[in-house]
């Protein structure tokens, strides 16, 4: 499998960086990556942060019984710049109309998957999978014409829908596939 590291830079402060790993021995396989992003953003008040990771192992207990084995993560944080109408965008495009709008899920998928070849034409399979995290974000979701400032009566900014999404869902699945061919060697009418 080897290894590969990739690097790069862009605009408004983008920096990435893409690492893998794989290797082998005997029966076992492995294989990782992972993965960062940064950004300034185009916008004013916008701005993001990202991370990935994921890890297979992979176990051939024969030519026809195959063991995987995964994990994946993935975790980012987006300050949003929030809405503008038509006037806004062509008076400048990079303006914002928030500065304290987040976005951010933390994410986890685990699965496993067993791979039994019956013989050649039959295959059974086990899939088990879950996805687990939150996804959290802080928003004032009102339209662009709409300021986030702060209210003159009572001296506070005006409330903000904080939603905290919790994800805790699993599937498993059974498949037993069996493959046929048939010919019609002629048509009789």
């Amino acid at each position: 499998m080897g290894r590969k590291v990739v690097l790069n830079g862009g605009s408004f402060g983008m920096n990435s960086l893409f690492t893998q790993l794989g290797g082998s021995a005997g029966k076992w396989r492995y294989s990782g990556w992972f993965s960062r992003k940064s950004s300034d953003g185009y916008r004013d008040n916008s701005s993001s942060k990202y991370g990935s990771e994921n890890l297979s192992l992979y176990y051939d207990a024969s030519e026809k019984l195959k063991f995987k084995w995964d994990w994946s993560h993935s975790n980012y944080i987006i300050q949003l710049a929030g809405p503008l109408n038509d006037s806004m965008f062509f008076a400048d495009p990079t303006m914002a109309t928030r500065s304290r709008n987040y976005y951010n899920p933390n994410i986890h998928v685990p699965s496993m998957k067993v791979n039994w070849e019956l013989s050649r034409t039959t295959n059974f399979q086990v899939i088990s999978s879950a996805v687990l995290g939150v996804r959290n974000s802080v928003m004032f979701d009102k339209p662009a014409t709409v300021n986030d400032a702060i209210i003159d009566s009572t001296l506070s900014y005006a409330n903000r829908q904080v939603d905290i999404d919790n994800f805790n869902s699993y599937t498993n699945e059974i498949r037993y596939l069996s493959f046929f061919m048939f010919c019609i060697d002629s048509i009789q009418r």
